[in-house]
């Protein structure tokens, strides 16, 4: 498919952007084997780089710029399955895609993963060089899919975007040529000629069309011209050894053969060509010994005699599974019951022995291709129901249940599981039925009570439930099934602490039971004691690894952790017909944090087609659909909510709001006509009129509106809100901020509105006065905690530094803040000013909560150098830098940590770098300084 990967020159030139500039070796300051595999690549000794970089990745495993430089030496040596892996562990520690794109869609496409090409976000990319290649390389996944129109419109995407780069142009011209869409074939490649008339490929691709047309001796020719030019290209060699054949030049085709084979000796097709050349030579045996060496050797299995007494093979398969052989032991309970179908004993050991493997599905296949013999066995029966529980199969488990209660009505724990799921499903009185039918000896005791409370509970009867597990508590040694119920109702009392203690006394009587250790992670989360709560929820992913509720808590958790992407990884493992709306959501919201709004689309497609017509996942996926620029599908969506809305007032509010946000003039105008029919008083109504003429840019009439609605409404907030909107439109913040000061006299708890003077106040704009205001509303209710991060971050880029550190170290008190790794940031970056040590500590427990962000990270590095220790700050620098290669900052960083180790080219190049991007006032003169310092 690809037979030519990137030359070494070209991956060098891409290095560039990694390391600022290609450095002479005599200047480098070799002190780690990093640095000693960056002068070996440069030297262009590619296996004494790939050691020093396996050394660099023992020695330290998250070492990010060395897992960049080895996928990229393992992609130049055709080791793709490698690189991938290694990759794909850069890219989970948020290496800047930017540095690998090339490489990396080469292993994808090779390797066949298509999809992931498909998935990777376009907006991520920062050149139309890298948008190009990523263009080129969608358009060759969708090729390779079938998604025909889909490809064509990524080639033609990339041919708009850079109209001289022939590559797009080839491409689609190929695939018309697969599709015998010969004439326009023959356009873009005459177009492309015109652009580069000597180049291989595209000659190569005229080639290939004279086939096409039967013109073998064109073929040929062009064939001939194109290995001319560049005869190292295995793929065109190969179309011009079959060209040869075709025209009956068989010597000419052995003899080119057989030189191919010397340049790439595994070459599978050319082995096969070889061989078909070397038989009509009549050499026979060499013909016959090259497609052996093809060929790959099946290993054979030879079906052992069975004695007759078949019970000996379930007896040696029980003694393999007390040795724990189950693969052994699985095999010989296949052969079991093959013999004799339908052994309830062989079918429960099967069973086991594939839920002892963790394959939960075989063993769910077992039971239910033997769904006769299990709804009439009881210990099979609640076998498979265990596993539709675990496995979130509920439907299954129903009707299970349902038939399991109709066999055995009378078994206590069969009615009372089947009490519950009646209750779970509103059918409260048919529960009670079903416990009233129960015999008299068993209502008497705890498990009855027991099943009784947890049916309130279920129903959200939670005094009845409360009241009952208060009873059952009041008995002399409860048991651990009722301190974990009266654990249950106290989480959902929302009283955790309490819940904590009850659920631990229950695991102190059964420590291993999986719904009281679920609850005691949810009652720990709850109090934000998230270190133990994963510590928990770890096990119980090692319990049950497919469960959805274990993954939906777990991927919560490593969430509030700021462990994002391990969350993500958690969601997507779940199976899409097993995903919740609980789970899609999580994602959804997760996918948005990360920009990855490809994803998030995905995920709210399926929230859609599993909730049809649900307004709150249509708005959902408008949103997403601006996202990712797609207007005219988000048009259509909102059309189709139009068409739902009659006469709902708020849904056409929402609707004209958002046709507003992407332009769609002609639509807002429509839906505001009918609002004005609907409710032509509403003042959010009228607001939200007057910011559809801001986006049109009609500030003259927006601003007369905006003010008679004050008028109108006697000073309402809403409206001196939306004509301070109108002035920061026209640029004149100061009576923009009027305006919202006076939508803060008529409403103090208009939030909106405190984060615009909040954002004016950045500005110059009444900074002491929004201060006042943010101060005031801290004291009138503390709990308001986004009002002192907004203090903090205020202060902080005011530059008030006692003041920002006082909120900060405040913050990071609280659990819900203890966790919030840019707090840590920018407090350390204010403690470096006063204590390095104090600075270095606080970077450090930034970095360890969100490990994969560049600031953080160069955050750090910085720390480090303050401290004195730039050995460390570099190699951060460098893996800060992987991760943002378009941060200034951090290149800032690097040619001062540069200088300070005597690596003075290295640091002129960085500064070059930062001086030839257009930085900011400050920056550029941190740079131009250290320059003059380096000069002398």
């Amino acid at each position: 498919m690809w037979d030519r990967l990137f030359s070494q020159v070209d991956i060098k030139i891409k290095l560039i952007l990694l390391l600022g500039a290609i450095i002479p070796v005599h200047v480098l300051a070799i002190d780690s084997d990093y640095e000693k595999a960056l002068q070996a690549y440069y030297q262009g000794d590619l296996q004494e780089s790939f050691i020093h970089l396996k050394n660099t990745l023992k020695d330290d495993p998250r070492n990010l710029p060395a897992k960049v430089l080895l996928g990229k030496i393992l992609t130049e040596n055709g080791e793709f399955t490698p690189a991938f892996n290694i990759f794909q562990e850069a890219l989970n520690q948020k290496a800047d895609i930017n540095l690998i794109l090339e490489e990396y869609t080469s292993v994808l496409l090779f390797l066949g993963k298509y999809q992931d090409v498909i998935d990777i976000n376009y907006s991520l990319l920062k050149t139309d060089a890298l948008r190009f290649e990523l263009l080129l390389a969608k358009g060759n996944a969708y090729n390779q899919l079938s998604l025909t129109q889909l490809a064509v419109d990524e080639f033609k995407k990339a041919i708009q975007l850079l109209p001289k780069n022939t590559r797009a142009m080839n491409a689609l011209a190929s695939m018309y040529i697969q599709q015998k869409r010969l004439d326009e074939a023959n356009g873009l490649i005459n177009d492309s000629l015109k652009i580069s008339p000597n180049e291989p490929r595209t000659i190569h691709l005229f080639g290939q069309l004279q086939g096409q047309l039967g013109d073998k001796k064109a073929e040929l020719e062009a064939f001939q011209k194109a290995v001319t030019i560049d005869n190292s290209d295995p793929f065109i060699n190969r179309s011009l050894v079959g060209a040869l054949i075709k025209n009956g030049m068989y010597a000419d085709a052995l003899t080119l053969a057989e030189e191919i084979i010397e340049q790439t000796p595994n070459d599978p097709r050319m082995k096969v060509l070889m061989s078909w050349l070397l038989s009509m030579n009549e050499k026979e045996e060499l013909s016959k010994q090259l497609l052996e060496d093809v060929v790959t050797s099946l290993s054979l299995y030879d079906e052992e005699s069975f004695i007759n007494d078949p019970s000996l093979i379930l007896i040696n398969a029980i003694s393999l599974i007390n040795q724990q052989n189950w693969e052994a032991a699985q095999k010989e309970l296949l052969k079991y019951l093959e013999l004799t179908p339908n052994d309830v004993q062989a079918i429960h050991f099967l069973s086991e022995v594939y839920i002892q493997k963790g394959e939960f599905r075989e063993s769910i296949d077992l039971l239910e291709n033997h769904y006769s013999l299990v709804i009439k066995n009881k210990p099979l029966g609640f076998k498979l129901l265990n596993l539709y529980k675990e496995n979130s199969t509920t439907y299954e488990f129903s009707r299970l249940l349902d038939q399991l209660y109709s066999e055995f009505p009378q078994d206590p724990s069969i009615a009372l599981q089947q009490a519950s799921l009646l209750s779970k499903r509103g059918r409260v009185r048919d529960a009670k039925e079903v416990l009233d039918s129960l015999p008299d000896e068993s209502k008497r005791t705890q498990a009855y009570q027991l099943a009784n409370g947890i049916i309130f509970l279920e129903n959200g009867n939670l005094e009845r439930a409360e009241d009952i597990s208060k009873s059952l508590l009041e008995n002399p040694d409860p048991s651990a099934e009722v301190h974990g119920f009266a654990g249950a109702v106290k989480i959902k009392r929302q009283s955790p602490a309490e819940a904590e203690v009850l659920l631990r006394k229950s695991l102190e009587q059964n420590p291993n039971a999986f719904e009281v250790r679920f609850n005691l992670a949810t009652a720990l989360r709850m109090q934000q004691k998230l270190t133990d709560a994963i510590q928990i929820i770890e096990s119980l992913v090692a319990e049950k690894p497919e469960n959805v509720s274990v993954k939906l808590i777990h991927a919560q958790t490593l969430s509030e952790l700021g462990k994002k992407r391990e969350a993500i990884s958690v969601l997507e493992s779940i199976e899409k017909a097993k995903l919740t709306d609980s789970s899609a959501l999580l994602l959804f919201g997760l996918y948005n944090e990360l920009n990855n709004f490809d994803g998030a689309l995905k995920v709210v497609e399926i929230l859609n087609n599993n909730s049809l017509y649900n307004r709150q996942f249509m708005f959902m996926k408008v949103e997403t659909l601006v996202r990712l620029n797609r207007l005219d599908e988000a048009k259509k969506q909102l059309g189709i909510l139009y068409g739902l809305a009659e006469d709902d007032g708020r849904l056409l509010y929402n609707v004209a709001s958002w046709q507003r946000k992407i332009a769609d003039y002609e639509g807002a105008e429509l839906t505001h006509q009918k609002l004005s029919r609907l409710i032509p008083d509403n003042i959010l109504v009228k607001t939200e009129y007057v910011r559809f003429l801001l986006s049109k840019g009609e500030l003259d009439k927006a601003q007369i509106l905006a003010s008679n609605l004050i008028k109108e409404s006697n000073g309402n907030a809403n409206a001196y809100h939306v004509l301070g909107d109108v002035y920061l439109a026209q640029q004149q913040l100061t009576n923009a901020s009027k305006q919202y000061w006076r939508a803060i006299e008529a409403d103090s708890d208009f939030d909106l509105v405190v984060l615009k003077l909040v954002d004016l106040a950045k500005l110059g704009h009444d900074y002491a006065k929004t201060i006042k205001l943010l101060e005031s509303k801290l004291d009138r209710d503390p709990q308001k905690l986004w009002v002192k991060q907004i203090l903090a971050d205020l202060y902080f880029s005011a530059g008030e530094s006692k003041k920002a550190d006082k909120y900060y170290s405040d913050l990071i008190l609280l659990p819900s803040f203890n966790g919030n790794a840019l707090i840590y940031n920018n407090l350390a970056i204010l403690q470096l000013d006063y204590s390095p040590k104090l600075g270095l500590e606080t970077a450090k427990t930034a970095s360890e909560l969100q490990p994969n962000n560049a600031n953080i990270i160069d955050t750090l590095a910085w720390a480090h150098a303050m401290n004195g220790d730039y050995g460390q700050s570099l190699q951060l620098l460098r893996n800060a830098f992987a991760m943002d290669s378009s941060n200034l900052e951090i290149r800032y960083h690097l040619a001062f940590v540069l200088t300070e180790l005597d690596r003075l080219v290295e640091a002129k190049i960085e500064l070059d770098a930062i001086l030839n991007s257009n930085p900011n006032d400050d920056l550029r003169e941190k740079a131009m300084s250290l320059q003059a310092r380096i000069n002398g």
